[in-house]
């Protein structure tokens, strides 16, 4: 049709991105993936590039904008394939927007944490706090005043575990903007905030979707954009309260300055018309009041209603706050609030719902719930997933709440009747019921599996509570057949699993500090270590092998720490420098599945190869100690005779995860020759050998076997072969049992001499059709090539057969190409 790939649309973007185009917006395919959804560069996507690939890892765009700008809005695993591969966690966009503070407008608390980590590490601990408190000026386009710090944006986003990781980092709180615009007031733009995220989640946001428009607007990371991108809805629980708690923990001016609407009282005034917010500074200003003296009005009373309303009235009659009594709205504010509370509890039900107490954390009700908690007996009693209105709070991070509503005793009864209930199933006693396949998890556990940072749940659960930190929940598991209640996970195993930075940067080891046991078991019987390996970063296996974990432990499945990790060669280099034993069954697992359906990391392979014979096999003790995806009756080599260099090329496309179902060419190609190319580039034999069943023999009760060379039985059944071709020094007239060379089994391919020397067997695709492009390309057949490469077409087996014979024998399909070669070098 004459039409090109490199033809652009307005916006200079073409069909085809290549690593170097840049469009009139300055944007290039790197902006693109940076855009696109979830997993762009942790090895899931399908338009996954190499990050080496790419010319310049902080390209800009003509705002300034770069790659790991636009991660900050998504993912902490995609800002550290970014951090990992050399951009810079500081760099700012021409109006001065750094990283950290696009991950503060997004409320990503695990991306600030990281980029603080990375910060830290690169240029020591002050440069943190310098670069916080940094205020970035505009160049051409420059304001009246400074670009607004991390802190404000994480202000006006509401959310405490952002607030608190920057003003632990060093953020100052007293940083203002154009002479009074401080973080305090910040606080007063958090229900306008709210409401562009409303809008994101009820799909109202323009150009919110990265899908429709990735390169027609920055999504939020321009200092006045108001669009907001959410790809994937965390469950995020604001809590203005706290952060203004923690405002003034760290030491935030509240007092009036030189400016009117400076200080708690400008603030105030700032929030008219913003029910919520209003209450929160009136609240926080009672509270003040009170730790000085200057009030008693506190506590609340019996219908849980705060005072906040008697404490206003009492301002405005006493004309202590001047400014407050031509604000109307203001007082319109709380007793809007208080309406809503009395409301609540005159329609109070005998028994509240989930949806129920999620509405009030939603509307920020704090009171109510407390009143709740008090009033309801089912508070605190589990459902049949095992969540209670008391565990939404712990998995809301409402940490200051639990510590109010429950005391250390009451809290340890509820934990041992748990413990009661686990040991009950264990025994064969009871305690769940019927048709319950997992008794509730500890608390504790509950606080682990938030995504959110949630340290402060896990303290006051450990300290104040006397929570066990080595508590397991039950699990009825096994197969269908056979069920058992077996010991699930516990805390460090959620932790260890690494699902997000908090978890492992600060749980893990908060957790390891106070003494849990690095070596339970769970229903796999893995422990924290095995869960830890095999993610995308290495730093909760490292936490937990530098605190003593075995590395030598090994799963119920027979895997061990280094199957485990997989294609990772950081672990493996962690978990060998520490002392782990590698196995032949760690070989077997390498070479089976080196990176689940992923490409091989050579460095990772290679170093498992290093320490073990690549022409090992597996012992009878070892098979009976692992489960093998790779076994099945259907093939004729059984599993103690099986090579790593057999399995990779005869076994592997058959894995049990896309058996029955047919494979493409690419899946298998991208995912084993390079396997077998590291298996042959350590050492691994073509020729060695082993026993084979005799097909027509199978039906017997004892079949016979017969002796078979590798190469030769691998090119007569038509597997992978190319990489063990190429060998530089492979014996061309090599003879396996039956006197055959190379060349003569390769007349015998059951897919026919004629075929490419990279073609694939479409048993191995699970294709019941022959697809030609699997078959033949522009590469030599493997009998042309071995030919070319010296092998004498005249040789002749153990029964006096050539190469002609051995065609005209097999009865495979095609052939004819091969005959007219070897008949013309015969005449020659």
């Amino acid at each position: 049709m004459g039409c090109s790939p490199n033809n652009c649309d307005d916006d200079g973007n073409p069909m085809k991105w290549g690593t170097h185009h840049v469009n009139k917006q300055g944007r290039t395919h790197l902006h693109l993936l940076a855009s696109s959804d979830e997993w762009a560069f942790t090895g899931y996507s399908s338009t996954l590039v190499p990050l080496s690939e790419y010319p310049n890892i902080d390209c800009e765009d003509n705002d300034g904008i770069r790659p790991l700008h636009l991660v900050c809005r998504k993912d902490e695993r995609e800002v550290m394939a970014l951090l990992n591969a050399g951009a810079s966690p500081t760099k700012p966009t021409k109006e001065g927007v750094t990283p950290i503070h696009v991950a503060a407008r997004f409320r990503k608390p695990n991306i600030i944490g990281l980029l603080l980590e990375v910060i830290e590490k690169q240029n020591g601990k002050a440069a943190v706090a310098r670069h916080l408190n940094s205020s970035w000026r505009l160049g051409k386009a420059r304001l009246s005043h400074g670009v607004p710090s991390a802190l404000h944006f994480a202000c006006c986003s509401g959310l405490p575990e952002s607030v608190a990781l920057l003003l632990e980092a060093g953020a100052d709180p007293n940083l203002y903007i154009d002479r009074f615009l401080t973080p305090l007031y910040y606080c007063t733009k958090y229900e306008e905030e709210e409401k562009l995220w409303a809008e994101a989640r009820r799909g109202d946001s323009s150009f919110r979707d990265p899908h429709e428009a990735p390169f027609r607007d920055p999504f939020g990371i321009t200092l006045n954009d108001k669009a907001r991108v959410i790809y994937r809805d965390e469950k995020l629980v604001s809590n203005l309260d706290e952060v203004l708690d923690l405002l003034v923990l760290h030491g935030v001016r509240t007092e009036t300055g030189a400016h009117p609407f400076s200080g708690l009282d400008g603030a105030i005034i700032e929030s008219e018309g913003q029910d919520y917010t209003t209450e929160c500074l009136f609240k926080l200003k009672q509270r003040l009041e009170a730790s000085t003296g200057k009030t008693n009005i506190g506590g609340e009373d019996d219908r849980a209603l705060p005072p906040v309303e008697e404490y206003v009235e009492s301002l405005m009659k006493g004309s202590r706050f001047e400014k407050l009594s031509l604000a109307y709205p203001l007082m319109s504010s709380i007793y809007r609030r208080s309406a809503t509370k009395k409301a609540f509890l005159f329609a109070e039900k005998e028994k509240y719902e989930s949806d129920d107490v999620l509405q009030l954390i939603k509307d920020h009700q704090w009171d109510l719930l407390r009143h709740m908690a008090r009033h309801d007996p089912g508070f605190f009693g589990h459902n049949a997933n095992g969540k209670s209105h008391f565990t939404e709070l712990i998995s809301s991070g409402l940490h200051k709440l639990v510590g109010e509503i429950v005391t250390k005793a009451s809290f340890v009864e509820m934990e041992e009747s748990q413990e009661t209930t686990v040991q009950g199933v264990l025994s064969g006693k009871g305690g769940t019921e019927p048709g319950q396949y997992a008794t509730a998890p500890a608390c504790l556990m509950r606080a682990c599996e938030r995504r959110v940072p949630n340290m402060p749940m896990l303290r006051l659960l450990i300290e104040k509570m006397g929570a066990d930190i080595n508590a397991q929940n039950a699990v009825y598991a096994g197969t269908p057949e056979h069920r058992v209640w077996k010991k699930g996970s516990s805390a460090l195993h959620e932790l260890a699993r690494g699902s997000s930075w908090w978890q492992y940067a600060q749980g893990l080891k908060y957790l390891i500090e106070r003494g849990a046991d690095l070596e339970l078991r769970d229903t796999r019987g893995r422990t924290p270590l095995h869960r830890a390996l095999g993610k995308m970063t290495t730093q909760p296996a490292r936490i937990l092998v530098e605190a003593g974990a075995d590395v030598n432990a090994v799963a119920d499945s027979g895997k061990t720490c280094l199957a485990y990790a997989g294609n990772n060669p950081e672990a493996i280099k962690l978990l060998v420098s520490h002392g782990a034993v590698v196995k032949a069954a760690d070989l077997f697992q390498a070479t089976w599945d080196p990176n689940k359906g992923g490409r091989i990391n050579h460095e990772a392979f290679d170093a498992i190869c290093a320490a073990v014979d690549p022409n090992t096999r597996l012992s009878k003790a070892e098979l009976e100690s692992l489960t093998l995806p790779w076994s099945d009756q259907r093939y004729l080599v059984d599993d103690d005779q099986i090579y790593p260099l057999y399995l990779a090329t005869s076994r592997n496309p058959a894995d049990a995860q896309v058996r029955y179902s047919s494979v493409d060419r690419p899946d298998i190609t991208e995912r084993f020759l390079p396997v077998i190319e590291g298996l042959v580039r350590n050492g691994a034999d073509p020729f060695v050998t082993y026993q084979k069943r005799i097909k027509e023999d199978l039906k017997a009760e004892s079949p016979s076997t017969t002796e078979v060379t590798l190469l030769h039985d691998i090119l007569e059944e038509g597997a992978l072969t190319e990489p063990i071709l190429l060998m530089p020094n492979l014996l061309l007239e090599r003879r396996d049992a039956k006197g055959r060379t190379p060349l003569l089994a390769a007349c015998r391919s059951q897919i026919g001499p004629d075929t490419s020397m990279d073609a694939i067997n479409p048993k191995y695709q699970f294709k019941p059709w022959r697809n030609a492009a699997d078959l033949y390309n522009n590469k030599p057949s493997i009998v042309k090539f071995l030919v070319d490469k010296g092998a004498c077409v005249t040789q002749t087996d153990n029964n006096g057969m050539n190469a002609l014979h051995h065609i005209l024998e097999a009865r495979s399909e095609g052939g004819h190409d091969t005959l007219k070669l070897l008949l013309s070098i015969c005449r020659a």
